[in-house]
């Protein structure tokens, strides 16, 4: 436990929910003997490492902008956060309702949230998330920072794993800078979010607003934001333009920003401009490359982009993939978790020395960005419909973005590890220009460039060791799509095959291929004459090389190239096996004209056998992956046959290495989802359902994503009979729910949502799932803010609420049949729990409890009840359990025709359930069918919960609402009256506890409708009612709420109640409930002895309450502010009618203290504090010499004092204040 020892959760109240998160609920608190609120904050345990890390950062906080931090506590499944609680809501709440903010208000906000980011800054902590949601405002519209679970210690060096990681933010607020590769959050970056926040201060929207992703990066990185609205000052306008600067070192820096003339006055300086001390732990500051102005080279930077912005868009709404982290593999890797997720983005070159003097371009291959492969006829993401307006299908949810996600093959560090890239510049036959300067050259000078490059690669013209090191310093060039769309339509292509093919070096062949491959990669156009300089053939052969390193570089590029045409060309055509490429006429259109020979084909079906090198095997089975993901046309049909697919089924049963067993499953669900239900049909009975279940217990996101996806896609499509038992299948997936990423989540609630479905036993199984916490799963899916988890927990829901609804159609049809027990089937009987379950579940209550429910509920307790009657296979108290959830939900109990029902056919039901034990004795049940006095509590708990909910909505302060004269409110008044009340005098004899669930239920029907006062006269049991107030054991919140119903009824003579010695009664009421904090009973008391007051000016029985003056006197400082009123309002009367009370009630220090503390409570009403000084008012007058020294002296010290502050308070209005000022003048 968190905390000092002598403190627990238990030193704190919690009170309501206040917000929620994805893992983590928020309450408002009091901690136990103060009147500060607190906010609670409770999140799963196994988020324990960051918010240990979190708190960490808290405890060195501390300032009026930053939120407060208290304590935290943990429990066995829930760590507990005390923070400051803020009751004016957040920044983006605000912004919502008023949009543009005046500049006045600006400045201030703009102040506040400077003045605490400044002070993050100067201890060493980059905040990372500054936007609105994460800014409170106090009551005094005050602003504080919160939430800093992704905020970075710069003291503590790297973040481990378990630390929130770069490229993790809201990307509307990102920098610039942020989206390079190797970029961190840093000052700057935060300087950039708060330029971003005041910009949407000022204007109601955030400067780059744009969407999707690519989209949003281009605008950030490229874009001024809009022109500001006329309100704003120039000083405004400059402070925000120098914060959204693109470059971080022209970027406005913290002496700068508080020095602008801005703020008008300066602000406090805490940090010099340290930009090195205050650096990020690995800030890239390098602007993007622009590539030249052409259309292929736009396009190739936004194929890039858009692929690994896919990515990014994926890590920040938490359904990655893959969501284990470690570093870049090669295939010797196999005992290491291969599945990660790079965050690197768009790969800017930078050439630097190494310490031989030579030069690296680009860094190594390991350090680019891990993207998906090129394309520019991607596949879309389905678009979902949203609830409200179309039950959703399984087709609408089956395909998330990330199913189609993929990785590129040549520079895969996952597959292997690239070659070295360092070269020696001072041995080039020509300057070692970087690529900027390559890319600003001119047309002539480009030529002569690029002439340079071939005639140093001619293999007649130089050595190998320096095409060796040509190719070095070449390759990293390719990497920038500008440049490799320059270069692959030309004729240095063209040589680097050739180049690749007859080249009897063996390293300097495989630099050859690889070259060929980057610029395949990097590129966004290739013209199709390559082709035709047999490209495929060339790779084909190269597959074939005795040298592994060579084949495995051969199979790559040749992935690389068959995805390009993949996605480029739906109709591209393959040869006939053996037939060369020119007997084939391609598909021509004015772009590309491709044709793809069987060899290529060939060659990637020959890389999956077994026996052959394992990274060659990885890149076939890529390809497969790649090309069958993204394709949009047929080219899928190239791998679309059983031989593969069962190729692919062999790899990942039998390897030992991990990333090739997840691509090969990436590659099966790839192929077996997008090709036709023909081939799913005919592979599945070779390898069968379980191992399409047993793949989902490998310890990879990737694989049980695919394993998902494939079980899906079977279920969805009835590939083969569900001749499996699912039991295995729902429980894994309710584990699931619980602990796997969204996605995983998603995919999981889509699985039972299709068994609910498609299953002939589906209630049994919704029965064992419900038995496996599927409800806790559901609330766990609850607290996922996943658009796409949520659309997948609503199509669950949709599923059961289907099945559900069909079992209580053959339950209502059943039992308007004689004989239940023949109506319905076994299995229908057995499932009957499934209902019950729907009904205690907050997010299936709708499904199992509707008007038509209510009746047959109805008719099965009848059924138990009435004598003759067969009896029913339905358990009763599964019956009344879903009675019970009906109970406890407000919204059900007041909706549509459900309230007419429930008094129509539901309450005479249970009232008959009562009966048995009570004067109507029924001797035709057995002794089985006399309900158990547990039952009949139930019931009486059942009628007083309903009633309870549905009588406040019928009365007002005792009396009917003229607009709810109802045939219904006629029925519920006619079932009391004749129903009820002639049960009361029998339930009151029985033994506990069944009368003090009598006695409530009678307090909820006379509390509302104080008509029934006279019925209860007439039966005579008024006195009981009386007497009870006596008893210290049996006197309970009904009881009192009964005799201030009496009192207030009229129907009962007042001062026959006084000769039942009421008040010295409530006086011991009052006592009790004083000794004991019980402020539930002093409530009803207070509105007994108010009405007391006010209808008899002045009685000798009721002086009896001034034995207890110090209880009224104590009631007044009550934190709940109406009964700190009604103690107050009964105190002056008391005052007022009684002269004898004045020095009986504040000659004690006591009572001025109490009298003081009262008007100095917060909690006190204006009402209050008006009755109080009335008070005060009448004792200044009443002559009384004693009460007179008593207001003068030292004693009264807390008195003046509270007068005085009194008349500070802005609630109250000016007569009160005057009647302060004047008190304290008449008194001093």
């Amino acid at each position: 436990m968190a905390g000092s020892a002598s403190q627990s959760l238990s030193d704190y109240e919690i009170y309501e929910e206040i917000g929620r998160g994805r893992h983590s609920t928020v309450y408002r608190g009091r901690k136990h003997f103060t009147l500060d609120f607190v906010a609670v904050k409770s999140i799963d345990r196994e988020h324990s490492q960051r918010i240990k890390y979190q708190v960490s950062i808290l405890k060195q906080m501390s300032h009026e902008n930053i939120m407060k931090f208290f304590t935290w506590y943990q429990t066995p499944n829930n760590i507990w956060v005390c923070m400051e609680y803020c009751v004016g809501g957040n920044l983006a709440n605000l912004l919502k309702q008023d949009r543009q903010l005046p500049e006045p208000c600006l400045r201030l906000f703009a102040k506040d949230i400077a003045c605490g980011l400044q002070y993050v800054h100067s201890k060493q902590i980059v905040y990372c998330d500054l936007k609105p949601s994460n800014i409170l405002l106090t009551e005094f519209a005050v602003l504080k920072l919160c939430d800093f679970g992704l905020a970075r210690n710069l003291k503590d060096g790297p973040p481990d794993e378990n630390v929130p990681r770069s490229k993790r933010g809201t990307p509307h607020y990102m920098s610039p800078e942020q989206f390079n590769s190797k970029a961190v959050f840093s000052v700057a970056s935060d300087i950039w979010s708060f330029g971003c926040l005041l910009y949407e201060m000022a204007c109601g929207q955030v400067p780059f607003p744009q969407w999707p992703m690519r989209e949003l990066v281009k605008e950030i990185r490229n874009s001024a934001p809009p022109q500001m609205p006329s309100h704003v000052s120039p000083e405004f306008v400059d402070l925000v333009t120098r914060c959204l600067q693109k470059s971080v070192s022209k970027r406005i820096t913290w002496p700068e920003i508080c020095s602008h003339p801005f703020w008008e006055s300066p602000l406090p300086l805490l940090i010099e401009h340290k930009r090195e001390s205050l650096a990020p732990l690995a800030l890239s500051d390098v602007s993007s490359i622009h590539n030249t102005p052409t259309q292929a080279g736009s396009a190739g930077k936004d194929r890039d982009e858009e692929r690994t912005n896919a990515e990014l868009n994926s890590t920040s709404n938490s359904l990655d993939s893959d969501q284990e982290h470690s570093n870049p593999k090669t295939e010797d890797d196999e005992d290491d978790d291969v599945d990660t997720e790079d965050d690197e983005l768009l790969q800017t070159l930078r050439p630097s020395s190494t310490s031989n003097g030579s030069v690296v371009i680009g860094g190594d291959a390991e350090q680019r960005p891990a993207v998906a492969a090129p394309g520019t006829n991607r596949r879309q993401t389905i678009s979902v419909l949203p609830l409200a307006e179309k039950p959703l299908t399984v087709g609408d949810l089956m395909e998330h973005e990330c199913d189609v996600m993929v990785r590129p093959l040549v520079g895969n560090t996952r597959i292997e590890k690239m070659p070295s890239m360092v070269f020696v510049a001072t041995t080039l036959p020509f300057a070692a220009l970087d690529i900027e300067s390559i890319l600003s050259l001119q047309h002539t000078d480009l030529e002569r460039f690029l002439k340079d490059v071939y005639r140093a690669l001619d293999r007649k013209g130089t050595n190998s060791a320096e095409r060796l090191n040509v190719l070095k310093y070449f390759i990293p060039l390719c990497t920038n799509t500008g440049f490799a769309n320059c270069v692959i339509n030309s004729g240095i292509m063209s040589m680097l095959i050739q180049q690749a093919g007859n080249e009897p070096q063996p390293e300097l062949k495989m630099y050859f291929i690889h070259a060929m491959g980057t610029l395949i990669r990097y590129a966004s156009y290739i013209g199709a004459h390559l082709a035709s300089a047999s490209i495929f053939e060339v790779l084909a052969n190269l597959s074939r090389s005795p040298n592994a390193k060579i084949r495995r570089h051969a199979v790559a590029t040749l992935g690389e190239l068959l995805f390009y045409v993949a996605t480029q060309e739906p109709n591209a055509q393959v040869n006939a096996p053996g037939a060369p490429s020119s007997d084939v006429a391609p598909r021509r259109d004015e772009n590309n004209n491709w044709a793809i020979p069987a060899c290529a084909i060939g060659t990637v079906i020959r890389g999956l056998r077994a026996g052959e090198d394992n990274v060659v095997r990885h890149y076939a089975a890529k390809t497969i992956e790649n090309v069958a993901a993204q394709s949009p046309g047929s080219a899928i049909e190239w791998f679309a046959t059983p031989e593969i697919v069962l190729a692919l089924v062999q790899i990942f049963q039998s390897t030992t290495h991990k990333a090739l067993r997840v691509t090969s499953a990436a590659a099966l669900s790839q192929l077996l989802r997008r090709s036709s239900t023909t081939l799913f049909k005919r592979v599945l009975p070779r390898f069968g359902w379980l191992f399409l279940i047993g793949g989902l217990e490998i310890d990879s996101a990737k694989c049980q994503q695919a394993f998902f996806n494939m079980l899906l896609s079977a279920i969805a499509n009835e590939i083969a009979p569900l001749d499996f038992d699912p039991i295995i299948l729902i429980e894994y997936s309710i584990h699931i729910i619980e602990n796997a990423t969204s996605l995983i989540r998603a995919k999981a609630l889509l699985t039972l949502a299709l068994i609910f479905t498609k299953h002939v036993d589906h209630f049994a199984y919704l029965r064992f799932a419900f038995s496996h916490k599927l409800n806790n799963a559901l609330e766990r899916t609850a607290k996922d803010k996943d658009d796409y988890v949520q659309k997948a927990a609503a199509f669950l829901v949709q599923s059961v609420t289907a099945a559900v609804q069909s079992l209580i159609e053959a339950v209502a049809t059943a039992c308007v049949s004689s004989d239940i027990s023949s109506a319905l089937t076994p299995k229908q009987i057995v499932a009957f729990p499934v209902i019950l379950s729907c009904a205690t579940s907050p997010h299936l209550k709708h499904a199992a409890i509707t008007a038509q429910s209510v009746q047959w509920l109805s008719r099965l307790i009848t059924n138990r009840s009435a004598p003759g009657k067969a009896t029913s296979p339905i358990s009763i108290s599964d019956v009344l359990c879903i009675v019970d959830a009906l109970a406890s939900d407000t919204d059900l109990l007041t909706s549509g025709a459900i309230p007419g029902r429930i008094v129509q056919h539901l309450l005479p039901s249970l009232i008959s359930l009562i009966r048995p034990k009570i004067g109507v004795s029924n001797p035709e049940l057995s002794s089985e069918e006399n309900f158990s006095d547990g039952t009949r509590f139930f019931c009486i708990k059942l009628i007083t919960d309903i009633l309870s909910t549905l009588l406040p909505s019928l009365y007002d302060r005792g009396h009917l609402l003229n607009q709810m004269r109802s045939s219904t409110t006629s029925a519920l008044h006619s079932l009391m009256m004749k129903e009820i009340l002639p049960l009361i005098p029998g339930i009151l004899n029985e033994k506990d506890p069944i009368p003090q669930y009598g006695i409530r239920l009678l307090s909820v029907m006379v509390d509302a409708n104080l008509d029934l006062v006279s019925s209860l006269e007439s039966i005579g049991i008024l006195p009981l009612f009386i007497d009870l107030l006596s008893d210290r054991e049996q006197v309970t919140l009904g009881n009192v709420k009964i005799v201030s119903a009496i009192v207030r009824s009229g129907h009962v003579d007042l001062s026959w109640l006084y000769g039942l010695d009421l008040v010295p009664k409530l006086n011991s009421v009052l006592s009790y409930s004083f000794g004991r904090s019980a402020d539930l009973l002093s409530d009803p008391v207070l509105d007994i002895i108010l009405h007391l007051l006010q209808h008899e000016p002045r009685n000798e029985s009721i002086e009896a309450l001034l034995d207890n003056a110090e209880f009224l006197l104590s009631l007044m400082l009550s934190n709940d502010a109406i009964l700190c009123e009604k103690a107050t309002t009964c105190v002056q009367y008391l005052v007022q009618r009684y002269p004898e009370a004045h020095f009986i009630l504040w000659s004690s220090t006591m009572a001025l203290s109490s009298l003081g503390n009262a008007l100095a409570n917060p909690r006190s009403t204006p009402g209050a504090i008006a009755s109080i000084l009335q008070t005060v008012s009448c004792l200044a007058i009443s002559g009384d010499t004693r009460v007179a020294a008593s207001l003068r002296s030292h004693r009264a010290s807390d008195l003046h004092r509270s007068l005085r502050s009194v008349q500070d308070r802005p609630d109250l209005d000016r007569d009160v204040a005057r009647m302060a000022r004047d008190l304290l003048e008449s008194i001093k």
